[in-house]
C-alpha cells in the first residue's frame, strides 16, 4: 500500500490555484462549444403546428433579428370564426347548448359546422355586444381573413315567423298589414325578434291567427278592402337562430 505524501497547507493551496488555471481553458471551450451549438440550433426553424405556410418574407443570406418574421404559417386543421352577439341573446339559452353553422356568399350551398369555442366575459360598453368565436373543421374553402354569415342556433322554441317581405319600416317602426275579419287591411306595428333563414320572428304586435299581407304591399293602403289569397306557410326547422358576419 502506497504511503500518503504530505503537503503542507501552502502547497496545496497553490496546486489547487494551478489546477484552476489549467482548467479555464478547457472550461471556456466546453461554453463555446454549447454556445456554438445553440446558435446552430437556431438555424433550423421548427414550426409548432401543421398548416399552410405564404410566402418567404427572408431568402438565404439575409440577416435577421430577434422578431422577424420569415413566413406566416396558419393552422388548416381547425378555424376560428369571429364575430359580435347581441347581449339579448345571452339569455335564449345556455351556451353549451349552442350550435352554429357558417356559410360563404360565394358558396351559398355549402354549410360549414361548428361549436362554440369562446364567449367574452363581458359586454361592451359601446355596442351592447359580446365578442364570441366558434370552431370549425378546417377546409380548403375556409381561407383566413374572408367574410362569412354565422348562424346560431341557441335554442329551440315556439316562435311567430313572419317573411320579411312582409316588413315594413316607417320612420324606424317596424309593422306589417293585417287583413282582418272583414277584409280590411290594418296597419300594425310589430317588435322584431331574431331572423331565422328569410324569416323573423315577431315578439309583440301579432297573434297566431292573423292574416298578413306577403305580396303586392306597394299597392295596398291601410283601410282598404281586399280580396285576400291565403297561402301556407312551409314549416320552418324550428330553430332559433341569431344571424351575424363572421370573419376567419
Amino acid at each position: 500500500m502506497a504511503e500518503p505524501i504530505a503537503i503542507s497547507a501552502e502547497d496545496a493551496a497553490r496546486r489547487e490555484a494551478e489546477a484552476a488555471v489549467s482548467n479555464a481553458p478547457r472550461d471556456a471551450a466546453r461554453a463555446e462549444l454549447a454556445r456554438a451549438r445553440l446558435d446552430l440550433a437556431h438555424t433550423r426553424v421548427l414550426a409548432p403546428i401543421d398548416g399552410r405556410i405564404g410566402r418567404a418574407e427572408r431568402s438565404a443570406g439575409n440577416i435577421v433579428a430577434p422578431g422577424d418574421r420569415l413566413a406566416l404559417l396558419v393552422s388548416d386543421a381547425q378555424v376560428y370564426v369571429r364575430f359580435d352577439l347581441a347581449e339579448t341573446d345571452l339569455a335564449r339559452a345556455p351556451a353549451d347548448d349552442w350550435r352554429a353553422r357558417f356559410s360563404l356568399p360565394e358558396l351559398p350551398e355549402r354549410t360549414f359546422e361548428g361549436r362554440l369555442a369562446f364567449l367574452e366575459n363581458e359586454v361592451s360598453a359601446d355596442t351592447g355586444t359580446l365578442r364570441a368565436r366558434i370552431l370549425l373543421a378546417g377546409d380548403p374553402d375556409l381561407v383566413p381573413g374572408r367574410y362569412g354569415r354565422i348562424e346560431l342556433e341557441l335554442g329551440r322554441t315556439d316562435a311567430l315567423l313572419v317573411d320579411e317581405t312582409a316588413i315594413g319600416a316607417d320612420q324606424g317602426t317596424r309593422y306589417v298589414l293585417v287583413v282582418d275579419a272583414q277584409d280590411t287591411v290594418q296597419y300594425r306595428p310589430v317588435e322584431l325578434g331574431a331572423r331565422v333563414g328569410d324569416r323573423r320572428v315577431i315578439e309583440q304586435g301579432l297573434a297566431p291567427d292573423d292574416r298578413i299581407v306577403v305580396a303586392g304591399l306597394m299597392g295596398v293602403r291601410p283601410g282598404m278592402t281586399v280580396a285576400p289569397q291565403l297561402r301556407t306557410a312551409a314549416a320552418p326547422s324550428g330553430a332559433l337562430a341569431g344571424t351575424e358576419p363572421g370573419e376567419g
